[in-house]
């Protein structure tokens, strides 16, 4: 294993005769943000819910801190690892902080309520989400923006050392993308969580990112940090495209405008 943090040692994920993943391993730099990009249905969805065993593995390891992940409990896996899948449904009579107070529950000891300290996390979470106008909404009345706000929180709640993000921008306009993604790098900078996600829109991801791995034909195609990945060849290896290269000054990092598709 390169790396004894988090990471995935030579995956094989297939979905009957045909092979997503093949024999694929990278590691996961601690207290970074990481984005998988790639095109659709190159298994960068697989991959992240292969963690939680919504999809199991044909061959390979995935590890965190030198182990197997299924050397870990259930509930000790969840102090570790969060994760927020592309599509989350909530009863409808729950309230945001209803919500956030099951980020908790792998903490809660059978028979047992929320303690004193669950009750402050839950409250410091609501208000470093900004949530604290809307503790007692619905989450029905609630825009796209603010429930997925409202869904982060709950991860948050469960104080993980990493929160694995499934498009978490999907069907939300440009200002509440930015806003969830804003978010998302709060709680990297000042809570020290690793962030791995899958993002689409790859101008997001190179603005929000530290490092980012490009999947194609089932293993990695291409490596490295915005710099490194944002280049016309990298671009026409990855998606197949023709791409202008720019210069987001206010951001400081890299972004392309796709010209035409190739091959």
């Amino acid at each position: 294993m390169k790396d004894n943090f988090f990471g995935f040692d030579h995956l094989t994920i297939k979905y009957g005769r045909k092979t997503v993943v093949s024999n694929l391993s990278f590691a996961i730099r601690e207290g970074k943000i990481t984005t998988l990009i790639g095109k659709n249905g190159c298994g960068k969805s697989s991959l992240l819910r292969s963690v939680f065993g919504a999809v199991k593995p044909s061959g390979g390891v995935i590890y965190y801190q030198g182990r197997p992940i299924g050397c870990y409990g259930t509930r000790e896996m969840a102090r570790k690892i969060a994760y927020l899948p592309q599509v989350h449904d909530a009863p409808p009579d729950v309230t945001v902080k209803t919500l956030v107070s099951y980020g908790r529950y792998p903490y809660q000891k059978f028979g047992r309520g929320l303690t004193k300290a669950d009750l402050e996390i839950i409250n410091d979470t609501i208000q470093f989400t900004g949530l604290t106008s809307m503790e007692d909404c619905l989450l029905t009345e609630l825009s796209g923006g603010e429930r997925q706000r409202a869904w982060i929180a709950m991860t948050i709640c469960q104080r993980p050392k990493i929160l694995i993000l499934d498009e978490p921008t999907t069907y939300l306009d440009v200002g509440h993308q930015i806003d969830v993604l804003e978010l998302v790098r709060k709680m990297n900078r000042e809570l020290g969580t690793t962030i791995v996600m899958v993002l689409h829109d790859v101008n997001l991801a190179v603005r929000y990112s530290d490092d980012l791995y490009a999947i194609r034909d089932g293993g990695i195609c291409c490596e490295g940090n915005p710099e490194e990945m944002v280049t016309k060849d990298r671009l026409r290896k990855i998606f197949d495209v023709e791409a202008a290269i720019g210069r987001d000054k206010a951001n400081d990092c890299p972004y392309f405008i796709p010209l035409r598709t190739i091959g």
